[in-house]
């Protein structure tokens, strides 16, 4: 991540109490029509993962949510540092290693016997160093970085061409 650290927009969203989620009383298909542009790509993820899941989750991880008249789920602490806590919590349980202000060149990919291997060629931007991040399996997530179309294009999927979203609508009411 070039970042200086992470969850930097999660730490601004929703005025920094963070929106997490929209109510989760309400059927995966309404949620899914806030998303006009992925409405039906969304319903398959969102019934294996939807938001009672999700607000399940996040209580596994001790963040209590509240639900606020117009929808929107918040932390009862109303502050975006206890999601960030529960997400850097998790993902230091399951082994993920973050690193910051490092800049990603190029991904290969490779298939063995062994299975699948991925290598992230890197820089990191204040030493200037070159390296390479050996892994099973990766995440792109790279918010609107341009090269991130074309590494994932590059590791053999198939996507459609990339239009600007700035967030679901419909699901708050005017």
């Amino acid at each position: 991540m070039r970042a200086p650290r992470c969850c930097g927009k999660v730490k601004i969203s929703g005025g920094g109490r963070c929106n997490v989620m929209h109510d989760d009383t309400k059927p995966v298909k309404l949620i899914s029509e806030g998303y006009p542009r992925g409405q039906k790509q969304l319903l398959g993820p969102f019934a294996r993962f939807g938001p009672t899941q999700t607000a399940e989750w996040f209580k596994a991880e001790g963040v209590e949510l509240k639900t606020e008249q117009d929808g929107r789920m918040f932390p009862v602490t109303d502050s975006s540092q206890t999601v960030i806590d529960a997400l850097m919590g998790a993902a230091d349980t399951a082994g993920v290693q973050i690193r910051t202000r490092c800049k990603v060149e190029g991904i290969d990919h490779s298939v063995s016997p062994e299975g699948r291997r991925f290598s992230v060629r890197t820089v990191e931007r204040e030493a200037d160093r070159k390296g390479v991040i050996e892994c099973d399996y990766l995440l792109l997530a790279t918010g609107s970085a341009r090269l991130s179309y074309a590494w994932a294009k590059g590791l053999g999927h198939d996507l459609e061409a990339p239009v600007p979203r700035w967030g679901a609508r419909g699901l708050v009411a005017e």
